[in-house]
């Protein structure tokens, strides 16, 4: 009995649910963002530029999450990141260096009221240059998931191994701006939007 409280103590399969989570909102954005012919978003939604601000602000918020997930030791005991589920790795999968840049711009032009929105009027968002970026990492996080055997939920595991591979493709394989037609924001370009994003009309 004591053996089965310690493995049911130990199992992943109740933390799984939130990683897959964060990486599968990152997955649903980009797309909506997008504006892929093959997702729910309509073109008509992305034209409110409130919601527009918002999808876009949501994306930046997973994407900080999914970083700090990849790259962070843990701060507090109760946080949960690659360590979770791969106790015997000992380097994170994003060093700070690299992860540092985006998220402090995320910190300073998304989460917090800072001077830093307006003092680069011309600072964009590549949501396909952040998806390339990450999506290499996050695929090294499920094929170790895999190749360790580490107790993760097999549906979960399914759900986003699918939509790593189709961001994968669909962003960084065809490069094509003929898919991700142009957005009606200031100075923009296929999947960029500027700060601050969307003037109202």
């Amino acid at each position: 009995m004591d053996n089965e409280n310690v493995n049911n103590e130990n199992s992943n399969s109740d933390k799984t649910e939130h990683p897959a989570y964060e990486i599968k909102m990152f997955y649903r954005l980009a797309k909506g963002l997008s504006q892929d012919k093959n997702f729910e978003l309509s073109k008509d939604i992305l034209e409110d530029y409130i919601v527009k601000n918002a999808l876009l602000e949501s994306f930046l918020l997973h994407t900080r999450i999914i970083i700090e997930f990849l790259s962070k030791k843990k701060s507090h005991t109760n946080d949960i990141n690659y360590e979770d589920f791969l106790p015997n790795r000992k380097e994170p999968f994003i060093c700070d260096f690299d992860s540092k840049s985006m998220k402090d711009r995320i910190n300073k032009e998304i989460i917090h009221l800072t001077k830093n929105r307006y003092e680069d009027e011309k600072s964009k968002w590549s949501v396909q240059d952040i998806v390339c970026c990450l999506i290499k990492y996050l695929s090294q996080f499920l094929d170790e998931v895999e190749s360790t055997k580490v107790d993760f939920d097999e549906k979960y595991k399914k759900e986003i191994k699918d939509e790593i591979d189709d961001l994968e493709k669909s962003f960084c394989e065809n490069n094509s701006n003929e898919k991700y037609p142009q957005f009606t924001t200031t100075a923009s370009t296929s999947g960029t939007f500027s700060i601050p994003y969307v003037p109202p009309n």
